[in-house]
């Protein structure tokens, strides 16, 4: 009936069927909870969502009404986006490695248009990228 350890380890939809089915909640039940669709709690909880298109807010919202974590059904890569200044950490990087946006996009091969979206808190950095810099960013992390 329940998961194993490993697949709730890996997944998010694993970890809410499992919380769900341990304290015997519904979907309606939780939807209202989390202030979200009973259609947002199935496809999340089948997998039909992926992780990285997930809404932190709801997630943080189910692990409230479980009485978890906040962050127990989110991602390292919801963490991150949810806890740290991404624009403030891209333009440190930026100006670290030295060089206008235009010549850092184009070293880290990413659209220059897209690139400035991020630096400036228009558009939420893609995982892809978070993760092909994720090192570097670390680095530039105040303690």
């Amino acid at each position: 009936m329940f998961e194993e350890k490993e697949t709730l380890e890996r997944s998010v939809a694993a970890r809410l069927r499992y919380q769900m089915q341990r304290t015997k909640t519904s979907i309606p039940k939780l939807a209202k909870a989390a202030g979200c669709s009973k259609d947002v709690i199935q496809e999340y909880s089948k997998g039909k969502v992926l992780e990285k298109h997930m809404n932190i807010t709801w997630l943080k919202r189910m692990a409230e009404y479980f009485g978890l974590d906040p962050y127990y059904f989110c991602t390292e890569y919801h963490v991150f986006i949810d806890t740290k200044d991404v624009p403030i950490l891209l333009k440190r990087l930026r100006e670290k490695e030295g060089g206008s946006q235009r010549e850092f996009a184009k070293k880290k091969e990413i659209s220059l248009n897209i690139y400035k979206s991020y630096e400036s808190g228009r558009a939420r950095i893609s995982e892809s990228f978070w993760r092909q810099i994720k090192k570097e960013l670390e680095e530039v992390m105040e303690p």
